[in-house]
């Protein structure tokens, strides 16, 4: 994990909601991707009320040994 990077992310309410609304409408049009599963990610610790969340591929995952 030593070459992660670490960052504090704000998102607006209003940002949230319409990230929400964006990942709806993909999921019911069968198109969600990578990248939206990891934005779900990050919507669920919010959610949670967590303070992080490691964004990473399958590769770095298999790397670590996970």
């Amino acid at each position: 994990m030593d070459d992660y990077k670490y960052v504090q992310l704000m998102i607006s309410p209003d940002a949230l909601q319409k990230i929400k609304q964006i990942l709806i409408a993909k999921k019911m049009a069968n198109h969600i991707d990578t990248l939206d599963n990891q934005w779900g990610k990050i919507i669920d610790g919010i959610q949670d009320r967590k303070n992080s969340i490691t964004i990473e591929t399958k590769k770095d995952k298999e790397k670590e040994g996970k």
